[in-house]
């Protein structure tokens, strides 16, 4: 197989485009906003409704309305989230998947540290109580290693991470998408780390970093890796999935920290 470079356009995009797996792999875009990662502002909740189904979430909200984003760590699907929230606190946010269908309504009292209440189906037959808790610190970050792969029938992926005391000490990604097989590579030599406020942010560097501004202008390509006391979840903001030219893809990832296995949050 031909190695290609990560930092040659590779063809236009309505021909990459037949070659991408049949998963976006990626976190929903900025409603808006598509220059930069709009939830930078967020608030990332974890925790679990019924005690029992284990979700991530991240939400921004004003005096009035509030949007987001979530997944169930069960099915790895991202899911989008609108609502309200009024000056007492009080929210009631929908959640709807890809095609904008309602799958669910969460009910509760949200501010910068919890959100808790009530989750019901659209049609409120099934209820069960949440309670979610802002991500912790990146000072409260553990330490680990991790190493898995993804197989699908387009596009396979392997990935190795280690995190020492909340920082990034190592990092390698090597996708392959498409029948032809373009392949992609980013290791932390390509990349420099930032601090956020529950996460770390890996952004591009040196030479990618020109290459990057050449693709794609002002956008704000970033990785984004957050940990929880039970997964790691690794995200590509911006342009990050097409990071080697228009046939590259990279898929958002969720790491079982106890079994080292991970899967696409797709």
């Amino acid at each position: 197989m031909k190695r290609k470079s990560c930092f040659v356009l590779l063809l236009p995009i309505l021909v990459g485009a037949f070659f991408y797996p049949s998963f976006s792999g990626s976190a929903p875009p900025c409603a808006g906003d598509s220059t930069a990662d709009c939830w930078d502002s967020g608030t990332e909740f974890t925790g679990k409704i019924n005690e029992r189904y284990p979700v991530q979430m991240q939400l921004k909200w004003d005096e009035k309305n509030a949007t987001g984003y979530m997944f169930y760590e069960s099915t790895a699907s991202y899911l989008m989230l609108e609502g309200t929230r009024d000056s007492k606190g009080h929210a009631i946010i929908k959640e709807k998947d890809k095609q904008g269908n309602n799958t669910g309504l969460f009910e509760g009292e949200l501010n910068e540290e919890r959100f808790s209440g009530t989750w019901s189906t659209p049609d409120k037959r099934k209820q069960m109580p949440f309670k979610l808790t802002a991500a912790q610190n990146l000072a409260e970050m553990g330490t680990g290693q991790y190493s898995c792969q993804i197989k699908e029938k387009y596009f396979g992926q392997s990935f190795d991470l280690a995190i020492n005391q909340g920082k990034v000490s190592n990092f390698r990604l090597f996708s392959v998408a498409g029948r032809n097989a373009h392949d992609c590579e980013l290791n932390l030599s390509d990349l420099k780390q930032e601090r956020g406020k529950s996460y770390q942010f890996l952004l591009p560097d040196g030479k990618f970093e020109a290459q990057s501004t050449k693709l794609y202008g002002d956008r704000k390509e970033r990785i984004r890796i957050k940990e929880t006391p039970d997964t790691v979840t690794v995200q590509f903001f911006g342009y990050w999935r097409n990071a080697c030219g228009l046939n590259g893809f990279m898929a958002d990832m969720l790491i079982n920290k106890k079994t080292k296995k991970c899967k696409v949050i797709q």
